[in-house]
């Protein structure tokens, strides 16, 4: 009986492999891009490339980090169970705002999103406000980076000048 069980688990992970190949050949769904896929082929202006940097900022950082306490939080539990059971309360409103910012911000609806914007160019309200803080940030920052620069290189010709009226000038007639 063991022996056919083994046998089962061995040809079912061998069919799991040939099946798990098969798939590799087919072509992605249009909606399973990653970022650079999704930058390369929708990021064609300022307006794409911040909503693209929304999804996948919302979807990686915000939604699994929260989702991250809950499994900490019960590891803990079987360690210390008083200490635990107070975590798994706290995170588990964590782990469910997680999974609805997971599914909030997925990739289908980053790429209608981006179609619709592409065509239409307008945006859902929420995320247009979103963009237009970020693409004004953005642009402060610019700005000041060039008055950064602009005093770095100020202070550069102030610094040479200064040395070069501090040094005498000493001429020799032949």
């Amino acid at each position: 009986m063991k022996k056919l069980i083994l046998i089962s688990i061995l040809i079912g992970a061998n069919l799991f492999a040939i099946a798990n190949d098969n798939n590799k050949n087919v072509s992605k769904k249009k909606h399973k891009l990653n970022y650079n896929e999704f930058m390369t082929k929708y990021g064609d202006n300022d307006t794409a490339a911040v909503i693209i940097e929304i999804f996948f900022d919302k979807r990686n950082n915000a939604a699994k980090g929260q989702m991250s306490f809950l499994p900490i939080s019960t590891g803990i539990a079987i360690i210390l169970p008083p200490v635990g059971v107070g975590l798994m309360a706290i995170s588990t409103p964590l782990f469910i705002n997680g999974m609805i910012v997971n599914q909030k911000y997925n990739r289908k609806k980053l790429m209608n999103i981006l179609e619709e914007y592409h065509y239409n160019n307008e945006l859902p309200l929420k995320l247009k406000n979103q963009v237009i803080a970020i693409l004004e940030a953005e642009d402060d920052l610019k700005e000041i980076d060039y008055v950064k620069n602009n005093t770095l290189e100020l202070r550069k010709v102030r610094d040479q000048t200064t040395q070069s009226k501090n040094k005498e000038v000493v001429v020799l007639n032949f």
